[in-house]
């Protein structure tokens, strides 16, 4: 399939070992990893007019066995380029890209979906006036060439903006919220749906309004709650980061309807069931008031 075979050895010193040999003619030979590991041993190259022999060529600088593997994406300009080993690929960086008609084509280290998560943003409900060039605009202070990529959802009407490490993307977060066509874009930081949870509070009531919601954590800063979602019997509200919801934890709940709100981190399935219990043939009679009295 494509020419590829996979050899196992006899144990993992040997295939090491196996892999400095000279190569077979013509062939690309590296350690059989799992994805992750070779993501991280990428490079990504950006370029509708390099070809694949102009990128053998440059990095032929670091030794024939240097690269072992290079792969075009769907849009048939991005390539990633993997090497042998992390240590190869920074060499590799250190280079600098490939020369194209006089100038050096942009190159940059390939992220895990993981790491990407880490050194991006997510801009919410952005407007349709909102452009790639108004984003850089906005960072423009920070250090050149931080950004590493924009990428606009226009249906969802997010924006991510991937930085070249975790900690451009903190002191970017840091920088006051954008405001585009009259409108304050809220920023928060691109994380999983188990780190956004962490992050999380849960308000038993459906009848506060995000302004309301707003009001009641003004102290912990304009820029502390990054997302409001009210349901009918319940409200989830994410914080910029776990401390702050941690803070908000302690503050004076709300009252509704004469009655206090109760305030609890949001949690998945499994932790909810550890916190519950049944009640079985309860009357018709039987209502969440004279449960909550009875407790």
């Amino acid at each position: 399939d494509g020419g590829m075979h996979f050899v196992e050895f006899f144990d993992e010193d040997l295939a090491r070992k196996a892999v400095k040999m000279p190569r077979p003619e013509g062939a690309l030979v590296k350690l059989n990893r799992g994805l992750q590991d070779d993501m991280r041993c990428q490079l990504v190259i950006q370029s509708g007019t390099i070809d694949e022999t102009a990128i053998i060529d440059h990095y032929g600088q670091l030794g024939p066995e240097a690269l072992v593997g290079m792969y075009v994406g769907k849009d048939k300009a991005t390539y990633f380029v993997e090497f042998a080993t992390v240590e190869l690929r920074d060499k590799a960086l250190y280079l600098g890209g490939p020369v194209v008609d006089g100038e050096e084509v942009p190159v940059r280290i390939n992220k895990t979906r993981e790491e990407q998560q880490q050194c991006s943003l997510v801009w919410k409900e952005v407007p349709g006036a909102l452009d790639e060039a108004l984003v850089r605009s906005h960072y423009a202070n920070m250090t050149q060439g931080v950004i590493q990529k924009v990428v606009l959802d226009r249906k969802g009407q997010l924006c991510f903006v991937e930085f070249d490490s975790p900690e451009a993307a903190r002191d970017a977060l840091a920088l006051p919220w954008p405001v585009v066509a009259d409108q304050r874009i809220v920023v928060k930081p691109s994380r999983s749906l188990e780190e956004a949870k962490k992050c999380k509070m849960v308000l038993k009531t459906g009848e506060l309004t995000e302004e309301d919601i707003k009001k009641l954590f003004a102290d912990l800063g304009s820029c502390a709650v990054v997302d409001i979602k009210i349901f009918p019997k319940l409200t989830l509200v994410e914080f910029m980061t776990r401390n702050l919801l941690l803070k908000a934890l302690e503050m004076k709940a709300p009252v509704v309807n004469g009655r206090e709100v109760l305030m609890r981190e949001d949690r998945d399935r499994h932790e909810i069931r550890k916190c519950s219990m049944t009640l079985f043939n309860c009357p018709a009679s039987t209502t969440e008031d004279a449960i909550m009295a009875h407790y």
